[in-house]
């Protein structure tokens, strides 16, 4: 995804459908184990999904991850209230 800002080509971090689906957890209030649990992964991978997130948009915690995607239009902020399905 890109946007054009005055003829400046700004272009937005993409995330995949796994690390939208380990946000949406962990916006739940879920923990690493019980995201690896749902989701089949180990915990030591749904931490490296988080940290690789947090590093790629320069965030200083999660919490800088969500403002990203939903400032950028990544990720609906609506998607959190809805119940879990994983």
């Amino acid at each position: 995804m890109a946007t054009e800002i005055t003829g400046t080509l700004i272009t937005h971090i993409a995330f995949s459908n796994r690390e939208k689906q380990i946000l949406n957890l962990i916006a739940k209030g879920r923990t690493s184990i019980e995201i690896a649990d749902s989701l089949c992964l180990s915990a030591n991978t749904v931490e490296s999904h988080r940290k690789r997130m947090i590093k790629r948009v320069s965030a200083k915690n999660i919490f800088g991850v969500f403002n990203y995607t939903i400032s950028n239009g990544i990720l609906n902020p609506r998607v959190f209230s809805e119940p879990c399905l994983y």
